[in-house]
């Protein structure tokens, strides 16, 4: 990857569009540092441009039923990152995630059914673009132009995952209450894990000219916890007394990541009736699953990037020549968890944060990583072209931490 200039250098008047990516915001603080950032460059940001948000919009169990006593709080954390239009003029898009899915429980089609009408209504009292792609709990792929050359596609990911009724599978009336019947559910368009792949290979191998971003929840690479990487700490953490001597106290720790990486995907092969242990983990056979089927949609070309949240902190991985896989997932300030490097890592860190993709004068994409540092003060950490052919002048690249 060629180094680009620091944002505060360039001439951002030649950024053609911007897309902003930040991912598990779901309870961010009404003075967050990440929120007041993105919202402060996306007032400078060209208006072809947009923000999406990329699951675990609210935690801890997405939009519960009217007449839940956490209802209204859970409310007013979707509507926070609903704002960023209001303060920044731009269309705001919002995936679901795992939490999103009322934390991957029974309940968690009609969780995402009430987060879209509520962005919806809040888009039309405002006529504003504030919508949840794909909607309704559907699989996607829903298309997303923003400006003439850039193209993001989102893919409801935890759909493939969720063990309860979800589109497709099961009777729809079942569904648990929906908020109101002025704005009915909608049929699904695709509702196969082979429909959708099909759909999306489609996209794929076209050969328009305009650059592609996949955007979905769960990674399909992360070196974090859902990757099966932990800290060493956690092999040894907590510690329990063993009763023999008050002295001696035994590390338990080592259980934890053990049944992550270990139990569960040995588990949920052996047992198929058991395949929703550890869902969100990239060792469970369904995950596994979905992540080859979505990567095995891929063309040459397109799409040039991959995007998820899930995993609370920053990674740039590159997978070949011309394709690079983003983890945005530490969109909140006192989130985020330690990430490792790998082979294919660029660039990682564990402050809160975003990325953004800038489209700028014949095809060249930068990518720009902005973290929150222990002060609070925000700054961009990590900027490089993710195409060579690059004729602007360059500055030193970024120090990685």
């Amino acid at each position: 990857m060629a180094p680009a200039p620091n944002l505060d250098s360039m001439d951002q008047s030649r950024i053609g569009a911007t897309v902003f990516l930040i991912g598990d915001a779901g309870d961010a603080k009404e003075d967050d540092r990440v929120l007041v950032e993105l919202a402060r460059q996306g007032k400078l940001a060209p208006r072809s441009s947009a923000i999406v948000f990329l699951g675990d919009n609210v935690y801890p169990r997405g939009i519960p039923a009217a007449d839940d006593p956490g209802r209204a709080d859970a409310e007013r954390k979707l509507f926070r990152q609903a704002a960023l239009a209001d303060s920044t003029g731009l269309p705001v898009y919002f995936i679901p995630g795992n939490h999103d899915w009322a934390m991957h429980r029974r309940e968690g089609w009609s969780s995402v059914q009430r987060a879209d009408f509520l962005l919806r209504a809040y888009g039309r009292q405002r006529k504003l673009v504030v919508e949840q792609r794909p909607y309704g709990g559907c699989p996607g792929p829903s298309v997303i132009n923003v400006g003439e050359r850039l193209r993001v596609v989102t893919v409801n990911t935890h759909w493939w995952l969720h063990g309860w009724l979800r589109p497709g599978y099961g009777d729809e009336k079942e569904l648990g209450p929906f908020p109101g019947v002025e704005d009915p559910i909608e049929k699904c368009p695709l509702t196969t894990e082979v429909g959708v792949a099909d759909s999306l290979r489609r996209i794929f191998q076209s050969d328009d000219r305009r650059v592609y971003i996949l955007a979905g929840h769960h990674p399909l690479q992360s070196h974090g916890e859902h990757g099966g990487f932990y800290p060493r700490v956690t092999y040894l953490l907590p510690l329990i007394p063993t009763g023999i001597t008050p002295w001696l106290w035994v590390p338990i720790g080592w259980v934890i990541p053990l049944l992550r990486t270990k139990g569960c995907g040995m588990t949920a092969k052996v047992v198929k009736s058991l395949r929703q242990l550890c869902p969100q983990d990239e060792i469970n056979p369904m995950n596994r699953a979905m992540r080859t089927q979505i990567e095995g949609t891929f063309s040459d070309r397109h799409p040039l990037i991959y995007v998820a949240g899930h995993e609370h902190a920053l990674e740039v991985l590159r997978r070949g020549p011309n394709r690079y896989l983003l983890v945005s997932g530490a969109g909140m300030e006192n989130h985020q968890t330690l990430v490792w490097r790998g082979d294919s890592t660029i660039y990682s860190s564990d402050r809160p944060g975003f990325m953004r993709v800038d489209l700028l004068p014949s095809d060249s994409v930068r990518i720009g990583v902005t973290v929150i540092d222990r002060d609070r003060k925000a700054g961009e950490v990590y900027h490089a072209w993710l195409k060579p052919n690059v004729v602007e002048a360059v500055a030193p690249a970024a120090s990685q931490r």
